[in-house]
């Protein structure tokens, strides 16, 4: 389903927009009128062409091999990514597959799990509220995860690498955590994370994980573009989460 507006190579006169990401890209939990590309491409009456390549539990380990089988197929205007601050960071530390490798059985297996809505529904009622959240550390900004920050700009430098390649305009844009844009969601997850002895008030910073990526974005000469502002104007008015990851 990725892939199948992707067949034949770029018309004459088309225009034609990238947009990477996870789930919140992907549009998962809402239809296909309310997900980014289809609102982007319809803000820009039709004369782009935009194609998701959003895929659920994709970060940007994933993102530059995705461009890696693209661009030599198309020629886009431009290339978005949508970086997630609440989990990108994070994934990009674990061992998911890459689009062009083979999953094992055990791996599609659990993907099936992971997506299935059921288990994670009895997962974050039973388990999640007696579990240590690891992304505690990242909002402490704790030294165990530093390596994630240093692995996370090597993969964003390999998405600016081939983009630069052939020569494409690319901005990135930076979605924030419910909990950074959602008061109320704020102070729930406050108040579930001083039930452990790791949390600190004074060290705790929800914008930390932000403000490291604006960093990064600064070292590797990337149009960046931080929405977090944006969604605080909207809290309230219209719901921009569905499931947060």
């Amino acid at each position: 389903k990725i892939y199948q507006k992707l067949i034949g190579l770029k018309e004459e006169d088309e225009n034609i927009i990238f947009i990477l990401g996870d789930s919140f890209t992907a549009g998962s939990g809402v239809e296909l009128n309310e997900t980014i590309a289809y609102q982007l491409e319809k803000t820009l009456n039709g004369e782009y062409k935009v194609y998701n390549l959003g895929v659920p539990g994709y970060s940007q380990m994933q993102h530059f091999k995705q461009l890696e089988g693209m661009l030599p197929l198309y020629d886009p205007d431009l290339v978005i990514l949508n970086f997630y601050s609440g989990n990108d960071v994070s994934d990009n530390c674990n061992s998911l597959p890459s689009i062009l490798e083979e999953e094992s059985i055990y791996e599609k297996t659990k993907t099936i799990i992971k997506r299935s809505q059921f288990i994670i529904m009895l997962y974050r009622k039973l388990i999640v509220p007696f579990k240590y959240p690891a992304n505690l550390d990242y909002y402490m900004d704790h030294e165990n995860i530093q390596e994630c920050y240093n692995i996370t700009k090597e993969y964003l430098s390999e998405v600016k690498r081939w983009v630069d390649l052939y020569d494409l305009r690319f901005i990135m844009t930076i979605i924030p955590r419910e909990q950074q844009t959602v008061e109320e969601r704020r102070k729930e997850l406050i108040d579930w994370y001083d039930n452990f002895n790791e949390y600190d008030e004074n060290k705790f910073d929800l914008d930390i994980v932000k403000s490291k990526v604006l960093e990064m974005c600064t070292e590797l000469e990337i149009d960046c573009f931080d929405l977090t502002p944006i969604f605080n104007e909207k809290d309230g008015e219209i719901d921009l989460y569905v499931n947060d990851g």
